[in-house]
């Protein structure tokens, strides 16, 4: 199945930042005693967990053990057609990102997508969209970590913990530093992302280095918030393959920068926190 522009799922619904026309978000009563819009919402959460530890189970040996985080579960929803995902609620699209999920990996969790498509899950065409978009993406440059080899894996020297050495080496050594000025890539891919479009090509300047976007556990193995990312790369994390980690700062966008020199209000910025592939070194440094 060919789908020739709209191959490029993150430039669809998901990033409305600057766009016209679709006016004000209708307002919806509910009561403040009502958790959920409908029943089923409630089940949502618990069942996103149970199928994110059922991975292992009819994995061969020496086969890498796929995962599903918050990044692959993005992805899944930006894989959906955007009529369908500006029609969806909040948690319809999640339903969505765990039916692209089972049919993955159905083997694998004793799921097949012919039950999804007879309990008016999802249906096979939109499924067969997403598989589509994540053909591509696998083929696909990563910032920083180039194209893929023939299995999907990525590789690099900087921001791969098994090639560096330790999770902690990557943030020990940032390439930038606060005053730093940097211009954001550019980057039309099928894959996940957290650059966003609106400052893809911008300059601005590094504000703050919040170090490495790492899991921090305590002794419990519990995640610990500690204020600032803490998960993996999210381009290579959504693919479910590896996770590679990636140090983050926090960069300062002039609004004119942004929004332009008639339509940007000058006493304005823009602070925007990014991961460190996705910057350059601008020409005029500081």
């Amino acid at each position: 199945m060919s789908f020739s522009g709209e191959i490029i799922a993150m430039e669809g619904p998901h990033f409305l930042q600057g766009w016209a026309g679709y006016g004000k978000i209708p307002h919806k009563d509910q009561p403040e005693s009502q958790a959920w819009l409908e029943d089923w919402e409630g089940e949502l959460g618990s069942m996103f967990a149970l199928l994110s530890t059922m991975f292992e189970k009819g994995i061969k040996p020496n086969q890498p053990i796929p995962f599903w985080g918050i990044d692959a579960a993005r992805w899944g929803r930006e894989t959906m057609n955007p009529r369908d995902y500006m029609n969806n609620s909040y948690d319809a699209l999640w339903v969505e990102a765990l039916s692209s999920l089972i049919t993955m990996y159905g083997d694998r969790l004793g799921v097949s997508l012919k039950e999804l498509e007879e309990r008016q899950i999802t249906t096979g065409a939109a499924q067969q969209r997403a598989e589509a978009i994540r053909q591509v993406a696998f083929t696909q440059s990563v910032p920083g970590c180039g194209r893929p080899d023939a299995q999907g894996r990525y590789q690099s020297d900087r921001y791969d913990p098994t090639v560096v050495g330790s999770i902690d080496k990557i943030g020990a050594n940032p390439k930038f530093q606060v005053g730093d000025r940097v211009r954001c890539i550019n980057q039309l891919a099928a894959g996940h992302t957290r650059e966003y479009p609106y400052f893809r090509g911008k300059v601005g300047t590094v504000v703050a280095y919040y170090g490495l976007a790492a899991e921090k556990r305590d002794a419990q193995g519990q995640i610990e918030f500690q204020g600032v990312y803490y998960a993996p790369y999210p381009e290579i994390a959504s693919r479910g393959l590896q996770k590679f980690y990636a140090p983050v700062y926090n960069v300062r966008f002039e609004n004119a920068e942004i929004w332009g020199e008639d339509f940007g209000d000058r006493r304005l910025a823009i602070y925007a926190d990014v991961y460190e592939p996705y910057i350059t070194l601008d020409e005029h440094r500081r």
